[in-house]
């Protein structure tokens, strides 16, 4: 994929009247290195006036340009530049050694209502900051396939997660101008437009210096086009050959491996995460699934069933390098009654997020609640401390002014001591 490259971006190396003849090639103009050496010396000698060492030295510097270097490893630890783009959730930025990889392709699956978009926003937003505040300094490119995509919520993201640099004031409207200018959204519509799209961004992103690309969503984009056929029972419907079932299937393959070549290709040449967001299907158990490092269940249930796993199949699987999970923790789903008692312990809008793929990463679960500043760790330990602190309050202030038996703040004390510690181990249990 790197023989895709455009000669415009080597215009200090070959210069721009060497550009200029190449691109008004006869026919078929030469634009990118790929459709150079598609052409021998001798076409472009007579084509373009060049002398035969000139074409030789054009066609040698533009090989030494794609040709991948060796990087030691020394070298990649000890780069200035950090390799990771930082959530700002601290239990998702450890698993990942320091946050969303560059150079590789992170992908956000989950339902409706998961906080897919919502992730999106807020590392649009946290892309745009500078350096000195955890940022990468750099704009973003946000393709939008689901109408999804909301100004406003960005905005208030932005006010109330860094209200100090996002103020009222000159300086903080100043601010928020320059980041809402640095994030460009793009609306495709089909998966043969997205990947037209792909091809003409190199442009782009060098002269917007983009540090994100955020596609929302893949899965919505394909599923659309590539529909599962439907199959005649007897009540009439639509009905398809297997010949066009397998045509169908092959073709929509094909657009996957094209749409995957092109954000791998964006993502190593330019060094910048790229992230998607996939939508999840329902899978039976009897169906032939996925590697087990491929997918995880999203909702595991004791009874025999559907099995909620992400769209696109195996061939997409194996084409992100990190999968996350998304969605509602659902702690009243639980057969033990004795875990009611936490009900009041967890907010009511409390997610889930599971990294369940990831070369750096092992496949541990965070908790986190969607708030006005964005996407929100949600911490257990200090969310119980004061939880316990309140009903101790609420316990022994009573008991104390009203000077009761000893033996009925005991009996009190034993039943707080009993709900404590069946949170405690039920919290064990969970990041065990």
């Amino acid at each position: 994929m790197s023989s895709t490259r455009k000669l415009t971006r080597l215009n200090p190396k070959l210069g721009k009247k060497t550009i200029y003849k190449l691109n008004s090639f006869p026919r078929t103009p030469v634009n990118t290195t790929k459709e150079l050496f598609s052409r021998t010396e001798l076409e472009l000698v007579e084509c373009c006036n060049f002398k035969v060492e000139t074409a030789r030295n054009i066609q040698k510097r533009a090989a030494k340009w794609i040709v991948p270097e060796f990087v030691s490893v020394l070298d990649m630890m000890t780069e200035n530049n950090s390799p990771f783009l930082a959530t700002s959730l601290k239990g998702l930025d450890e698993a990942l050694s320091g946050g969303i990889p560059f150079s590789s392709i992170t992908e956000l699956v989950g339902p409706t209502r998961s906080g897919k978009t919502q992730l999106c926003l807020t590392l649009s937003m946290l892309t745009t900051l500078p350096e000195t505040m955890g940022g990468l300094g750099g704009g973003v490119c946000y393709i939008d396939t689901e109408r999804s995509f909301n100004a406003d919520r960005l905005i208030v993201i932005a006010e109330n997660r860094f209200p100090q640099y996002f103020g009222k004031d000159e300086r903080g409207q100043a601010n928020l101008d320059k980041m809402t200018s640095s994030i460009h959204k793009m609306d495709i519509t089909s998966s043969k437009e997205l990947t037209k799209r792909l091809d003409e961004l190199q442009e782009f992103i060098i002269e917007n210096d983009v540090k994100l690309l955020i596609v929302d969503s893949i899965g919505s984009l394909v599923r659309k086009e590539y529909q599962n056929p439907v199959k005649k029972c007897g009540w009439g419907g639509p009905l398809m050959e297997r010949n066009d079932i397998l045509l169908q299937q092959a073709s929509k393959l094909k657009n996957l491996l094209i749409l995957k070549f092109r954000f791998e290709y964006l993502a190593e040449s330019f060094r910048i995460p790229v992230v998607v967001t996939n939508q999840v299907i329902t899978r039976n158990r009897s169906e032939t699934v996925l590697p087990r490092e491929c997918f995880r269940p999203i909702k595991k249930s004791r009874e025999e069933g559907p099995e909620v796993t992400a769209a696109l199949g195996n061939t997409w699987a194996h084409s992100v390098t990190t999968r996350i999970m998304m969605n509602k923790f659902h702690i009243r789903n639980l057969s033990n009654l004795k875990f009611t008692i936490l009900n009041d312990l967890f907010p009511p809008n409390l997610q889930e997020l599971t990294i369940v793929k990831s070369p750096i990463a092992a496949n541990i679960t965070i908790y986190y609640t969607i708030e006005n500043e964005g996407i929100v760790e949600f911490v257990y330990s200090e969310n119980i401390e004061k939880e316990d602190k309140r009903q101790q309050e609420e316990e022994i202030g009573p008991m104390e002014e009203t000077d009761k038996s000893d033996a009925v703040p005991s009996q009190s004390l034993d039943k707080k001591k009993r709900k404590s510690d069946v949170a405690e181990w039920f919290i064990s249990a969970l990041w065990a």
